[in-house]
């Protein structure tokens, strides 16, 4: 858990590289799941439920928990 599953917002701001990289992992491991449509500029927190065959996201979104 970090401050960007609360905050995502900061996440482009204050990510250091090891935190990019993480989020880059879990991103490609959702696109291995599910048709995810998502540019690079997205933030998809670990700890959202996102269960769906289908998912779009444009530039500079981001899911968080709900």
């Amino acid at each position: 858990m970090t401050e960007f599953d609360f905050c995502p917002w900061l996440f482009w701001s204050h990510a250091t590289e090891e935190d990019r990289q993480v989020q880059a992992d879990h991103v490609a491991e959702l696109r291995g799941r599910m048709d995810l449509e998502a540019p690079e500029g997205v933030f998809i927190s670990p700890l959202a439920a996102v269960y769906a065959d289908r998912l779009r996201m444009g530039d500079r979104c981001y899911q968080n928990r709900r």
